[in-house]
């Protein structure tokens, strides 16, 4: 249900952030996320957000293992559970069609992170104490682009500057991100990608490409 969602929303940004964020700053928050509670409709309504909720969960049990600061934890857990915001904005039928997608839709749905970066960074997030607007930017990124296959390269988005590095909560959020997708297991995969072996091996296959070494090695741990 969307209002239990909006519900939970609120009171995780009440109970990580009270000393951090404005009135103004929690309003647009809950807004951006009421959104994606709303996005879709008949049976895909709120899909986008349930997948956030669980990319958040999955993101903070894996900064534990990696026993991050708090400030990390903090962007962890509030990144994972706004990653997404940028889908908001683009044609719900993109993330409804049970089949796979056209070059051109793919190519429509990797601008998603750059849109959400977009959002958060013009509505006062540029210099916010816990930088989840690079969370929304780079969890698509791959770790190391420069050992990616032809393929690896076109599911790491959007592009940058080979010498940046990226956040340690962006990594996670990645991480917890592809576990989710995996585990979700989205009607258009022609394979299961929701059992424990497959999605261990596709940590493994991608450690220190696609995520980081370390982090994929606890993930799987």
């Amino acid at each position: 249900d969307e209002r239990l969602f909006s519900k939970i929303y609120n009171r995780t940004l009440i109970d990580l952030l009270y000393d951090d964020l404005d009135f103004s700053e929690f309003n647009f928050l809950n807004s951006e996320f009421h959104k994606l509670c709303n996005f879709g409709y008949g049976n895909f309504k709120g899909r986008t957000a349930r997948h956030c909720v669980r990319v958040s969960n999955f993101s903070e049990k894996l900064a534990i293992a990696a026993k991050v600061d708090d400030e990390e934890l903090k962007t962890v857990v509030l990144g994972g559970w706004i990653h997404d915001i940028g889908k908001a904005y683009l044609p719900e039928d993109l993330f409804l069609n049970n089949k796979k997608l056209t070059e051109e839709e793919y190519d429509l749905i990797k601008t998603h992170s750059l849109i959400g970066y977009e959002i958060l960074e013009g509505n006062g997030f540029k210099n916010f104490k816990y930088p989840i607007e690079s969370v929304v930017l780079q969890h698509h990124m791959a770790n190391d682009e420069t050992t990616l296959s032809e393929r690896g390269r076109n599911r790491s988005y959007p592009n940058r500057d080979i010498n940046s590095s990226l956040l340690t909560p962006s990594l996670i959020v990645s991480i917890a991100d592809s576990l989710e997708a995996m585990y979700a297991n989205r009607a258009f995969r022609q394979i299961n990608t929701n059992s424990l072996d497959y999605m261990v091996g596709e940590l493994e296959r991608n450690s220190g490409t696609q995520f980081e070494s370390n982090l994929a090695k606890l993930a799987i741990e």
